[in-house]
């Protein structure tokens, strides 16, 4: 972690930070008649919501690809284990994203 650390560091003079976080849509076809409309996003089309946590050298750290289009990223982040393990303590540090453009620490 403290290598992690100092390079977000060197990147960006930003202290503590252990990766960055954010989700994503990608695209897919209605899985099917009965629990399609799950998968379909805010924007009206299906996808799956893939929430994805990057190191300093763009390597993935942590990725979620289980959740239907229709699921809030916030949601995403509070189940996973990702969470789990920062409320344990297994992780000290900033996950840095941004939520409607304001950055926020958990």
């Amino acid at each position: 972690m403290r290598q992690i650390k100092a390079k977000f560091q060197r990147i960006a003079g930003f202290p503590g930070v252990i990766g960055c976080i954010d989700c994503t849509h990608v695209a897919i076809k209605n899985p099917n008649r009965i629990n399609g409309e799950r998968y379909r996003n805010r924007k009206g089309w299906m996808s799956l919501n893939i929430q994805v946590v990057s190191g300093p050298d763009y390597e993935i750290q942590d990725i979620v690809m289980r959740w239907p289009g229709s699921a809030h990223d916030s949601r995403i982040f509070d189940a996973s284990r990702l969470k789990l393990r920062c409320d344990r303590g297994e992780l000290e540090g900033i996950l840095l994203g941004n939520v409607k453009g304001v950055f926020f620490q958990d």
